[in-house]
This record gives structure tokens, sequence and C-alpha cells, in this order.
């Protein structure tokens, strides 16, 4: 089963790992885009982007889920389910008519 991860906390990521272990395939993460972090406000990347490019897995950072590139690119990868863990956002429902499941 093709897999599109949705996710962007480290609590995300524990699930993402699993999933990486198991007989389904991982073809891109979506998490927030980098942001700023800490005392010298560096901009770092997410755990899941961490993951996603260590796996070489696509990894989509959206501003705006309702974004038409956003939606053409998520559809163009013909995925057969959404995986959603701690993503922070709500997703539309034009977004979720796109997965097979």
């Amino acid at each position: 089963m093709n897999i599109i991860f949705f996710g962007s906390d480290d609590f995300a990521a524990v699930h993402l790992e699993a999933l990486f272990c198991s007989a389904h395939k991982v073809i891109a993460c979506v998490t927030q885009p980098d942001k700023p972090k800490g005392r010298g406000m560096r901009v770092q990347f997410s755990r899941i982007k961490t993951i996603a490019l260590e796996r070489g897995v696509a990894v989509l950072q959206p501003k705006d889920l309702n974004e038409e590139d956003f939606r053409k690119t998520v559809k163009s990868l013909h995925c057969d389910l959404f995986v959603v863990i701690a993503y922070g956002r709500f997703l539309p429902e034009a977004l979720l008519q796109i997965p097979a499941y």
C-alpha cells in the first residue's frame, strides 16, 4: 500500500519510523514549513523531514493545503492512503478525496 504521511512533531516521528518498518511503502511525507527555532532563531527541519530525507522519501511542505499545485502534486503520487498524526492543521475535503481509501 502506498502511503502519504502527514505529521510534524516528535510524536508523529515515532509512527513514521514504524511505517517504514512495515510492509507498506511511504511515498511522501507532508510536514509544516521549516521555521526558526531556539535562541539563535536558526531554521531547523522537523523530525519528520529529517527522517524522510534520510530514507530518500519526497518531502512536501505546503504553506496552504488548498493550493492547487499542492493538490496536483499529491494526486500525481497515486497514493492509496493518508496517515495523519499530529500534523497541526485540518485537511480540506478536496485533499481528503485524493487517496484511494
